[in-house]
């Protein structure tokens, strides 16, 4: 069996989530909040920031690829290797800037996104493979 994300969040650095699909059940607002004020701590101490952490009462660890003002996040097996989990984030972040190429053709979108998400609420279809059913 193919290695594959459980869940899957992508959300502006503000921690707006944009998408979602998730098995955990948590508010997805919440859930943004938390990464937000989580990736604005990392950066404050680190020049890197975060790239994950565990959660060992679920067994799963979380990931972080961040790209143009997005944060991809995605919990997955403590089993499945760092290098795996980034290269698949990696993959679906390229698809996402691909498919809503419209959105983020300049750098401006953050400035100018006005919290409607509807537009990328069919992107789990382009990303399947990579996900747990």
């Amino acid at each position: 069996m193919a290695a594959k994300i459980d869940d899957l969040w992508i959300l502006t650095e503000t921690g707006v989530v944009l998408f979602d699909h998730r098995h955990i059940d948590i508010d997805p607002s919440l859930f943004g909040a938390m990464m937000s004020a989580l990736n604005n701590f990392a950066n404050a101490i680190s020049e890197d920031g975060m790239m994950g952490f565990e959660l060992n009462h679920l067994n799963s660890v979380i990931h972080i690829f961040k790209q143009k003002h997005l944060l991809f996040v995605a919990s997955c097996s403590k089993k499945l290797k760092e290098k795996k989990i980034q290269k698949m984030l990696k993959a679906i972040a390229t698809q996402f800037f691909e498919k809503y190429q419209k959105f983020f053709a300049s750098d401006d979108f953050i400035h100018s996104f006005d919290g409607e998400i509807t537009a990328f609420s069919d992107f789990g279809n382009d990303i399947d493979d990579y996900l747990v059913d």
